[in-house]
């Protein structure tokens, strides 16, 4: 987000439109942000998802986590940054960054972790993790 500066930000998004962030630096307050203003895109983040894994070059295991009480698994292998334009639709062309992906047993999503540059304003070590919880 142009402007936004923080070495952390937490958020909440209730598909399909609503989002609340919060930035964690001194004085941080939650605000609402229109969902079409973010630097990610959440429609269709399933196949979205989906896709990333399936890209992932060399993949191999990453450490199995507990998150949110449940056991995953985890992947973890490189990306071109193209494969992220679903979800970062800034990503810069011909990157190369690291993605894990953590799936419980059912094999569902529970993170995302994604290490590297991939957008023009990034620093050199970013490093950008999307927790999904709380299904319906």
């Amino acid at each position: 987000m142009a402007g936004t500066e923080a070495s952390k930000i937490e958020g909440a998004v209730i598909l399909p439109d609503q989002v609340t962030l919060k930035t964690t630096e001194p004085g941080g307050e939650p605000q609402q942000v229109p969902a079409d203003s973010l630097p990610f895109r959440f429609d269709g983040l399933a196949a979205t998802l989906a896709g990333i894994l399936e890209a992932l070059e060399d993949p191999s295991d990453a450490p199995r986590q507990w998150i949110e009480n449940v056991p995953t698994r985890g992947f973890s292998g490189s990306v071109k940054s193209e494969q992220l334009k679903a979800l970062i639709p800034s990503a810069i062309p011909d990157a190369t960054v690291t993605v894990s992906l953590w799936l419980d047993d059912d094999s569902v999503v529970r993170r995302v972790e994604i290490q590297g540059p991939v957008v023009a304003n990034d620093s050199p070590d970013p490093v950008r993790v999307l927790e999904l919880r709380d299904f319906d």
